[in-house]
């Protein structure tokens, strides 16, 4: 038999037909983009800086809750209903 230019070779057979990145869909994208990024490893990739002095923060504002001891109110054991009936 004569070996043609209409059979493939082994080597062809191996490898992979080149499609364009624009042209292939958006699964095989998404496992191309994947396998080609790394980890930041123990580096946060996060822009830090210190916070502004003079900017509101909610946990300062309401600290002063904590330095007020539990209200005295509360901690009576009898509780009046609106009718001004005793519940025990």
């Amino acid at each position: 038999m004569r070996s043609g230019r209409n059979r493939p070779d082994k080597q062809e057979e191996i490898m992979e037909k080149y499609i364009p990145y624009e042209k292939l869909s958006k699964k095989e994208k998404q496992k191309r983009s994947s396998s080609k990024r790394g980890t930041w490893g123990a580096v946060s990739p996060v822009t830090r800086k210190p916070a502004a002095p003079k900017a509101y923060n909610r946990r300062k504002a309401q600290s002063w809750k904590k330095e007020i001891p539990n209200p005295v109110l509360f901690d009576f054991p009898i509780c009046y209903n609106f009718s001004n009936t005793i519940v025990a």
